[in-house]
Order: structure tokens, then C-alpha cells, then sequence
């Protein structure tokens, strides 16, 4: 009973050190209006997500897509593992929510494959903008190897809003 406690108490902990305690650099935060529509476009080295969404009675509803690329020469072929955060923050970047917000194992990267999303997200007091963090491996048949897996190539990427 003592270490289901401690491991809850742990949790806590974790979750609490990324909400109100960090600050999401300002050239990753995207404004989102207290009421209304809005239409985004947030592009990182390896994603790009797009959006229609709506904020009204402090609900953020979004409906969008999420596409995928290497970043580089050669093309993933297998997207092993992703998943994609959104963070509700107030105006200087404080975090006042972190949802998963995509995610994903043993997809096939190309573009006939969809990567739609829908969602619903209660703001907190305050939020006024939101940012995304991910963090994933894919596969390739190229040569920067970062670590041989059945004779693929297994290359992690990521973004934090943190840096």
C-alpha cells in the first residue's frame, strides 16, 4: 500500500514539474483567440500539423491532420513510434495543461496514409496559447545509421518547446 502511494505520489510529482514550473520558449507558442475560429499551420523539422478549430466556453475543438517527414535525404519507411503533446500555457509560456495529443507504433510512412485527428480539450484558466512537443523513431534503407534493426534504419527524432 506504501509503494502504490509513493508511485502515485511520484506521478503527481512528474506531471507537476512540466505544469506551472517550466516555461515554453515564445517563438513556440501559437495564440489562440478566448472565443471564436481559428486555422493553423505549425511546422517542425519532421511534422507538420494544420487545423480548423474553434474556442467557445473555454473548449478548444480542433480538426486537422498531421503529415510526416524525415528532415533530411532519405525517407522514413516506418514510423515505429510517435507521440505528439499539446500545451495549454498562459501568455508567458507557463504550462497550465499537457495532453497526448497524437500517437502512434508501427505505421508506414507515404502519403496515402491518413493521419487525421479530432479533438476536444478543456482550457484552463487562463490559456491563451498552446504549443507541441513530440518525440518518435522511423525506419529508412539509407546510411545515417543511428542503430541497425532488421536490417533498417532506426533514426529518433524530436521537438521540445522547452529549448
Amino acid at each position: 500500500m506504501l509503494l502504490l502511494c509513493v508511485s502515485i505520489l511520484a506521478g503527481c510529482q512528474s506531471i507537476g514539474n512540466v505544469l506551472g514550473s517550466k516555461k515554453i520558449l515564445t517563438k513556440h507558442l501559437l495564440f489562440i483567440p478566448r472565443q471564436g475560429s481559428l486555422h493553423v499551420t505549425w511546422e517542425a523539422r519532421h511534422l507538420t500539423i494544420a487545423f480548423k478549430g474553434r474556442v467557445s466556453q473555454n473548449i478548444l475543438t480542433m480538426n486537422g491532420r498531421i503529415d510526416i517527414n524525415s528532415g533530411g535525404n532519405q525517407p522514413f519507411t516506418l514510423l515505429d513510434r510517435l507521440i505528439v503533446d499539446i500545451y495549454l500555457t498562459d501568455s508567458a509560456g507557463n504550462v497550465l495543461g499537457k495532453h497526448t495529443f497524437y500517437s502512434t507504433e508501427e505505421l508506414p510512412v507515404h502519403a496515402t496514409t491518413p493521419r487525421t485527428f479530432r479533438h476536444r480539450f478543456d482550457l484552463p484558466k487562463g490559456t491563451s496559447h498552446i504549443a507541441f512537443g513530440y518525440d518518435g523513431t522511423a525506419r529508412e534503407d539509407g546510411s545515417k545509421a543511428l542503430l541497425k534493426k532488421r536490417n533498417a534504419i532506426e533514426h529518433r527524432f524530436q521537438h521540445s518547446p522547452f529549448r
